[in-house]
């Protein structure tokens, strides 16, 4: 059960209007008029896996789907990644399964280019026989993380990162990637190649109809690359400024991926390490807080999100300097929000599994409005010991490298 910060309980959106976006009727009635032919709605949500599961509803029950809402079980979102249930949770049996009310998700509704009967997609939330948020569904999870932020004023901007592996459709019981071709031979690619543009071409039918299907779809799908294994590829979103529909449209390109490699006589793997002598597949998950730009100081949470990255050890990057990559330094906006005041003892700086005592006040007057003269300065001073500072490196920070910005620097931007 969730309460927002002031303790009031949130219940499901009116089917009337959705949570954000337009009314369910509205949806669907748009959706008809682009797709009148449309035969069935697949209904979707995500289960603690991140696995789709869902059903295939009817034209005749399209008016429940976006109104009151359809019924699905709640034990099936607490599913392993084998479709089982677990004999540690009780929701399932002990409560007798009971069904949730699954409303649609704005701005997920959309048509299926890929299937063999007219057929469209949306994605839901899960309520229960109250209309309270269901503990199980993810997307509450992260809406209910969501609200400290929202009160102290900070808008997350996300953009999603996903690897995958292609497979062999002719694989028989061992799954194998789906290797290119060098150019102008029948013979498979024995090398990583990573970016190589020779892989991509190999399969151009393939990511012409991915991309088609993600601009049918409304997934703001960008960049496509052949990464570091044979058979591994990526594909980047956008950033946006609404963390819940970017993990919306990071499940709906795993689906579509899918959907077009089975077309395509393949196979797609998201898994972290199918193949233990590849590389293995991640998923990146790039955050910014934007600042109102009405700021005039940093919140207290940014300093602190700053103060963290300094705790981390120093085997946590290869060098242990947090502040000489190149990124950290164009995304620097000294004249925008004053930078975390460096005056201050760096504790942060302090190891005391090592013994180290915290450190003196540092004296690099690391502050912002005084343009990137201070940030070099303090880079150089880096490069050598600072007596005090644990390992012998002054590990300084600043909001940017929590990813941080003004919102006076535009909406969608992150370092």
């Amino acid at each position: 059960m969730s309460a927002n910060r002031r303790g009031r309980k949130k219940r499901a959106p009116s089917p009337r209007r959705g949570r954000r976006g337009a009314a369910p009727a509205a949806t669907l009635e748009r959706l008809l008029e682009r797709q009148p032919q449309t035969e069935f709605i697949e209904v979707l949500f995500a289960d603690i896996n991140g696995m789709l599961r869902g059903k295939r509803v009817g034209r005749e029950e399209f008016h429940k789907v976006f109104g009151p809402g359809v019924s699905l079980p709640g034990a099936a979102a607490l599913l392993d990644s084998k479709g089982m249930t677990s004999d540690a949770i009780s929701n399932g049996s002990a409560d007798g399964d009971p069904d949730m009310i699954c409303r649609p998700v704005a701005g997920t509704t959309a048509t299926v280019p890929w299937a063999m009967r007219p057929t469209a997609q949306t994605m839901v939330s899960m309520y229960d026989a109250k209309g309270e948020p269901y503990f199980a569904d993810s997307r509450h999870v992260l809406e209910h993380a969501m609200e400290p932020l929202a009160g102290m004023g900070l808008k997350p901007v996300v953009a999603i990162e996903l690897e995958f592996y292609l497979l062999d459709g002719t694989s028989a019981e061992t799954p194998r990637p789906r290797l290119g071709r060098i150019p102008g031979t029948s013979l498979l690619q024995d090398g990583p190649q990573y970016n190589s543009l020779d892989d991509l071409a190999d399969l151009d039918a393939y990511f012409a109809e991915v991309d088609a299907a993600c601009r049918e779809q409304g997934i703001p799908a960008s960049a496509a690359l052949a990464e570091f294994a044979p058979g591994q590829y990526e594909i980047n979103l956008h950033h946006i400024d609404d963390p819940l529909l970017a993990c919306a449209h990071a499940l709906m390109l795993k689906r579509v991926v899918k959907s077009v490699a089975r077309r395509h006589g393949m196979g797609a793997c998201f898994m972290a390490k199918p193949f233990a002598e590849s590389a293995g597949s991640g998923m990146h998950v790039h955050v910014s807080l934007r600042i109102p730009a009405v700021a005039t100081s940093l919140p207290a949470v940014a300093r602190a999100a700053a103060a963290a990255i300094c705790r981390s050890p120093a085997t946590a990057s290869p060098s242990g300097d947090w502040c000489s990559h190149g990124r950290g330094h164009g995304d620097l906006r000294p004249t925008r929000i004053p930078i975390a005041d460096c005056d201050q003892p760096h504790r942060s700086c302090h190891d005391p599994q090592l013994g180290h005592q915290p450190s003196p006040p540092c004296r690099c007057a690391y502050r912002g409005g005084e343009g990137h003269a201070g940030w070099a300065s303090c880079r150089q001073r880096r490069r050598q010991p600072v007596p005090g500072h644990g390992r012998g490196v002054g590990r300084h920070t600043s909001w940017a490298h929590a990813g941080v910005r003004s919102g006076a620097d535009g909406a969608g931007e992150a370092p």
